[in-house]
């Protein structure tokens, strides 16, 4: 909530809401800026020092139970990022698991295991499938489409039957995509943790390939 006078947020202190006698809610700052004891709002006068007026201690709840709030992680559905201070006051920001609910819908895992059984199938650079799984471990960069969100960690290659199915994922859907640098679309980069070489999934084994001109940061 802010003060209609400087449109600054309310607080505890230096601009802590005080009850003017004609009903108006007031900063302190706005009050003591003027030696005249007058409401900025409406110019009635008034006697008591600006500090001296009763504050207004439902403003000041309602500042504490936002801050509550928002002390609390929460996703931006507009940004597509965790919520910053605007997103709480202008975009739709919802808690983790409710994003992860409508993102991740209840039946969409079961979909997603009747599509994997075509991968195999469909898969044609298989010496980079074969790469992928025959590699100790990976470095793995994943870039987003606007560039400037980034994630990346090292995945090791396991008997799970989940890493082989991400391996022929990546191989069957990363084909033909662009070098880094040449475009500004989602990518994902992998390199070998012990080796000197760097592969992108779909343009080749990842051991006779030499490293990229710009690799991700």
């Amino acid at each position: 909530m802010e003060c209609d006078i400087c449109c600054k947020d309310f607080d505890k202190a230096e601009r802590a809401p005080k009850n003017v006698p004609c009903g108006h809610t007031v900063c302190l700052h706005c009050l003591q800026r003027t030696d005249k004891r007058e409401c900025p709002t409406c110019r009635q006068v008034f006697g008591p020092p600006p500090a001296d007026l009763p504050t207004n201690l439902t403003i000041l709840r309602r500042i504490e139970r936002q801050g509550e709030a928002r002390s609390a992680r929460g996703w931006c559905s507009d940004c597509r990022v965790v919520a910053m201070r605007a997103c709480w006051d202008e975009h739709e920001v919802l808690a983790p698991k409710a994003a992860l609910r409508r993102l991740l819908p209840e039946g969409a895992l079961k979909q997603a295991a009747e599509q994997i059984v075509g991968l195999r199938r469909q898969c044609r650079e298989e010496e980079v499938l074969l790469t992928l799984l025959t590699v100790e471990s990976w470095h793995l960069s994943l870039r987003a489409e606007n560039g400037v969100q980034e994630l990346s960690g090292t995945m090791r290659n396991t008997d799970s039957p989940l890493m082989k199915t991400m391996w022929l994922l990546m191989a069957t859907m990363a084909r033909g995509s662009e070098a880094p640098g040449e475009s500004s679309r989602s990518s994902a980069w992998i390199t070998p943790s012990k080796a000197g070489t760097a592969a992108k999934a779909g343009e080749g084994s990842g051991s006779d390939r030499s490293p990229p001109s710009q690799g991700p940061r």
